[in-house]
Formats: structure tokens, C-alpha cells, sequence
């Protein structure tokens, strides 16, 4: 481990840098930025004229350092997701990154499997589709926030939501019928979907959808069977490699 602090604690604020607080303060200045300067304590103290005691943040290793010599600074949140025990201290690093104007790091605190329920719920309403996507793919989105996402506008969002293995079976019973068939592709595939659900998607129109519930474990030897006829050759393929159609007796 790398002895180099992410983060200061002082009177209850988080100071962490991200790297348009480097660009902004050599704003006007001429000077070229160096990164090595503002990977410890001396370079968030420069930056937030703050100084004396605090409490630091979790030692970085390597892998995130180079990240963070590079400028790009919100890497921090990808190493948090290997965190064995999620350090409480790292929640308001994260909730400072949620409100960045970098669509990329919004999308990264999203999609972070360590990111408490409260900032996801303030995520799911993100003027921008991706950030919204990642909140409906985590896991610690919470079901009443899925259930909303579940009617958003975009279809790449309600994919996502279709293939997150908490959503409310109801939920799926409802965007079995969408008009995406991303989204009905997705329902097909998740593994909680039900068996009248995977009945009635194994006659869908479009083959992608039918592939899927040929692959899906849930689907009954009856509905396989119907669907070893299939005209698409796909569908016939997923039939023959599913476990039931194997142990049929």
C-alpha cells in the first residue's frame, strides 16, 4: 500500500480533489500542472488553504496512484468497489462526487456497489440517461426507486432496470409487454422472472426475446419444447444448451 492519503477530514468537511479542482486553481497561472504535486496532503492543502490537524483518508495503492498522478482522480470510487469493509468515511467522498458536472464520474459513483441507497435515490433523478442506467443496474438501488425508474422515458434505463435481480416480480410483469425489445430481452434473461412470464415471452416476435427464454433455467421442459421447433436456428441452439432440455428425462 501506497502511504499517500485520498482524502482530509477537518471540522466535519470532506476535502478530497478531483482533477478540475487542479485545472481550476492553475487557472489564469500559465504554469503546467504536475500531477505528482497534488497526490498528498501538501497538494489538498494548497488547493483549500487548509492546514493543522485532521483526520486522513485510507492509504491508496499503486494501481489507484498512477490513476491519480494521471489526473484522473475518480478512480478512487473503482478502487472502493474492492473494499473489503466500505470505510463510512468514504460516503461523503462519494456523495461529493454525485453532484460532480463530469457525467463520467456521476457515472461511476452510480454504478459503485458501495454507494448508499440516499445518493442513488439523488442519482435516479439525473437530467443525464447514463447516470440514471447504472443507478437501475446496482444492486443498492432501492425497489421503490427501480419501480420509478421501471416508466423512465429512455429504454437503455429500463433495460437495466429489467436485469436487475431485485426487481419486484410485478415489475417484470409489466415490462415483459414494453415496446422495447431490448427491454423485453432483458426480462426474458433475468433469472427471477417468472414461468407465465417466460410463457408468454417464448412467443414473441422478435427472435433476440426468444433466444433468451430458450437460455433462461426458469423455462419449463413444455415451453422448451415448443421452442426446439423454432424457425431460428439461435433459439433451437439456447434450447439444446439449457440445463432442463439436458436433464429431461
Amino acid at each position: 500500500m501506497c502511504k499517500v492519503p485520498s482524502w482530509i477530514e477537518k471540522n466535519n468537511k470532506i476535502y478530497f480533489l478531483v482533477d478540475k479542482d487542479v485545472i481550476k486553481h492553475h487557472e489564469n497561472t500559465g504554469e503546467t500542472i504536475d500531477w505528482n504535486d497534488y497526490t498528498g496532503h501538501s497538494g489538498i492543502e494548497e488547493i483549500y488553504g487548509v492546514s493543522g490537524n485532521h483526520a486522513e483518508g485510507f492509504p491508496c495503492p499503486p494501481e489507484v496512484m498512477s490513476s491519480l498522478i494521471s489526473g484522473r482522480m475518480y478512480q478512487i470510487c473503482r478502487h472502493a468497489e474492492n473494499i473489503e469493509e466500505f470505510p463510512k468515511e468514504l460516503v461523503g467522498i462519494l456523495e461529493r462526487l454525485s453532484t460532480d458536472e463530469d457525467i463520467d464520474v456521476r457515472c461511476t459513483v452510480a454504478e459503485n456497489i458501495n454507494t448508499p441507497a440516499e445518493i442513488l435515490t439523488i442519482l435516479s433523478t439525473d437530467k443525464d440517461s447514463n447516470v440514471r442506467y447504472n443507478v437501475a443496474g446496482n444492486i443498492n438501488t432501492p425497489i421503490e426507486i427501480l419501480t420509478i425508474l421501471s416508466g423512465d422515458e429512455n429504454s437503455d434505463v429500463r433495460c437495466y432496470v429489467a436485469r436487475n435481480i431485485n426487481i419486484p416480480i410485478e415489475v417484470l410483469t409489466i415490462l415483459s409487454t414494453d415496446e422495447s425489445r431490448g427491454v423485453r430481452y432483458n426480462v426474458a434473461n433475468n433469472i427471477n422472472t417468472p414461468v407465465e412470464v417466460l410463457t408468454i415471452l417464448s412467443t414473441d416476435g422478435d427472435s433476440y426475446v426468444r433466444r433468451c427464454v430458450a437460455r433462461n433455467i426458469n423455462t419449463p421442459i413444455e415451453i422448451l419444447t415448443i421452442l426446439s421447433g423454432d424457425e431460428n436456428s439461435y433459439v433451437r441452439g439456447n434450447v439444446a444448451g439449457n440445463i432442463n432440455w439436458i436433464n429431461r428425462k
